[in-house]
C-alpha cells in the first residue's frame, strides 16, 4: 500500500503538468504564416538538392554536363531542335519545357543526356524561382 500512495501523487503531479502546459499555445504559433513557411525559391533549392540536379548543373558559373543556372535567366541561348540551332530566351515557358521534355531542345554545346524527372507544377514553379535568384 505504501508504494501505491507514494506513486500516485508523482502521477497526478505528471498528469497535472502536462495538463497546465498543453493550455499553453505552442511557441511561435502566433508569429506571421511568412516567418513559417519557406519561399519558393529556397524550396527549389531543396528540391535541386534532393532531386540531385546539380550533380550536373552547378549555382556557380561552372560548366559541368549540363549548364550553370547562375545568371541564365533572361539571356539567349541556342539549342538544338531536330539538328538546326535556334535562339530561345530563357524564361519561364522555356525552363519549363526543358525541365518537363528535357530532349525536346538541347542546348548547344551539351549532349542530350538529362533525364525526365517526375516534378509537379508546383516544384517546377520553385525551382524556376530559385534559378531567378542567381544574377
Amino acid at each position: 500500500m505504501g508504494k501505491t500512495w507514494l506513486f500516485f501523487p508523482a502521477a497526478a503531479l505528471l498528469t497535472g503538468f502536462f495538463i497546465f502546459w498543453a493550455g499553453f499555445p505552442a511557441p511561435f504559433a502566433d508569429a506571421p504564416a511568412f516567418a513559417r513557411t519557406a519561399s519558393p525559391a529556397s524550396e527549389g533549392l531543396a528540391l535541386l538538392k534532393s532531386k540531385e540536379c546539380l550533380l550536373c548543373h552547378t549555382t556557380t558559373g561552372a560548366r559541368l554536363v549540363g549548364p550553370s543556372y547562375k545568371g541564365i535567366y533572361g539571356t539567349k541561348v541556342t539549342v538544338m531542335v531536330k539538328g538546326r540551332p535556334e535562339v530561345k530566351t530563357v524564361d519561364e515557358k522555356y525552363l519549363k519545357i526543358m525541365i518537363k521534355n528535357p530532349g525536346v531542345w538541347v542546348v548547344k554545346g551539351y549532349k542530350p543526356v538529362m533525364p525526365k524527372t517526375p516534378l509537379t507544377d508546383k516544384q517546377i514553379d520553385e525551382i524556376i524561382a530559385y534559378i531567378k535568384t542567381l544574377k
